[in-house]
């Protein structure tokens, strides 16, 4: 079996240098897939090959998940919506996972210790009239794997006087730079 000879901290990309000003310093962790920005909004995917709406793998392993969706909310109308992580039955679940709703880590789910499932985004974060980017960190955390689903639900729908399709939201949402390639 392999020997370590040394260990490498990598921590958050851009270390000290707060990256990612309008998330913040603690909303990535050390994980690769966070370093290089494959959670953020604008990363090309393109090669990536295509998973089910289960996201299931065998191995201790990490692995990281993405899709984007087009979201279109009219105008007149307040909609709450929450994402919904789940485990299949009969599927592994010691496991770890960070749900990122265009570029925040908006949730971590820990099915084998702990209970929270939905979790809400408001608007701002999503973009209600344009392109999201959902992305998923997995960490099986034994050789069984993982097996994860995630969906989303609408929590209400109340007629309002909100107009999300005039809302300047953007700068909420910066998306992915070449920069982040010198943290790989």
């Amino acid at each position: 079996s392999p020997e370590f000879t040394h260990w490498r901290i990598a921590g958050t990309a851009g270390g000290e240098s707060n990256l990612d000003p309008v998330r913040g310093a603690w909303n990535e962790d050390g994980l690769y897939a966070e370093r290089v920005g494959w959670h953020l909004p604008g990363f090309d995917d393109s090669t990536w090959s295509s998973a089910s709406s289960s996201l299931s793998f065998t191995g201790a392993t990490v692995k990281f998940f993405r899709t984007t969706i087009p979201l279109d909310i009219p105008r007149g109308l307040d909609v709450s919506i929450s994402f919904v992580l789940g485990t299949p039955d009969n599927a592994p679940n010691a496991y770890r996972a960070q749900l990122f709703v265009n570029g925040y880590q908006y949730g971590r789910f820990n099915p084998y210790i702990g209970n929270q499932v939905v979790f809400p985004v408001p608007v701002g974060v999503l973009d209600y009239t344009g392109e999201n980017t959902i992305g998923v960190a997995v960490w099986a955390q034994t050789e069984d794997g993982a097996g994860i689903t995630v969906d989303w639900k609408v929590n209400y729908v109340a007629d309002s006087s909100l107009d999300v399709s005039g809302l300047e939201t953007g700068e909420l949402r910066p998306g992915w730079s070449a920069e982040r390639l010198k943290f790989a």
